[in-house]
């Protein structure tokens, strides 16, 4: 079994864009706002991409439903298309659910969530959408805005 090619790489992404397949996070994907979320695909490969700030960032791993995997490192020094890949910002919250830097959105509604939210089934709900037993619950509130520890991956994509 050989390993993933950047064809077919870019391939996967580009049916996840046009809706071909789907993907389910694992977990809420604005509920890490800064790490790795991994999406289980409908063909039954997975992907991991690091959001930062709620803004897409790079992919960390690609998995085949076949047991084939290629990572940031691979990626990163001889896959040139795979490593500059990012979707538009329409792409990042429609298909990824990832909204933008530091902003927070309802999954159900689309609203921008300034104040508290729920994680309902994965999903990032506001107060108005969210079902009237976890509306009762005491809600999250955003992140502040602070310096955080920087990722010594992005220091090596940036050379």
């Amino acid at each position: 079994m050989g390993a993933l090619t950047e064809d077919e790489c870019l391939d996967f992404l580009q049916r996840i864009e046009t809706g071909e397949l789907t993907l389910e996070p694992v977990h809420c994907a604005q509920d890490v706002f800064a790490g790795d979320v991994e999406y289980l695909a409908s063909n039954g490969w997975s992907l991991v991409v690091f959001n930062d700030a709620n803004e897409w960032d790079y992919i960390e791993r690609i998995s085949s439903g076949d047991g084939r995997k290629i990572g940031f490192e691979e990626i990163s020094e001889s896959m040139t298309r795979l490593s500059h890949y990012s979707p538009t910002l329409e792409v990042s919250w429609k298909v990824y659910r990832i909204p933008g830097y530091c902003d927070h959105r309802c999954e159900l509604c689309d609203r921008d969530i300034q104040g508290g939210w729920t994680i309902v089934d994965r999903r990032m709900s506001c107060h108005h959408c969210s079902p009237p037993e976890t509306a009762a619950a005491k809600p999250r509130r955003a992140p502040h805005r602070v310096v955080r520890r920087e990722d010594p991956r992005r220091q090596r994509r940036r050379r």
